[in-house]
């Protein structure tokens, strides 16, 4: 029972994000910062800088998290990929819901 619990609450982390997480698309750089914090890390590769935003939560039995990565080029976010569970992506969805 407790495994199909965790399982739900993973995936609707993941569909809450994805309501929010399309607005950044085609934004500058600033407002992620402004809305996600200050990034994990910044990489350059290939003409562009990636940022990451990585969180992770233990539980009883385990750990969980959520990785935020974007993909900018001039200032502005040109795509962006995220990964996680429920716990650490729904702190992130919450605060851009109010973008």
């Amino acid at each position: 029972m407790k495994k199909i619990m965790l399982a739900i609450l993973m995936l609707s982390g993941c569909a809450t994000l994805d309501e929010s997480f399309h607005k950044l698309q085609g934004r500058d750089i600033d407002i992620a910062i402004q809305y996600l914090g200050i990034p994990d890390d910044k990489r350059s590769m290939d003409g562009y800088d990636v940022y990451t935003w990585q969180k992770t939560e233990g539980f009883k039995g385990g750990q969980i998290g959520c990785r935020i990565k974007l993909q900018v080029q001039g200032g502005i976010i040109r795509r962006g990929e995220y990964s996680g569970a429920n716990g650490p992506c729904m702190g992130y969805a919450e605060r851009l819901k109010h973008m």
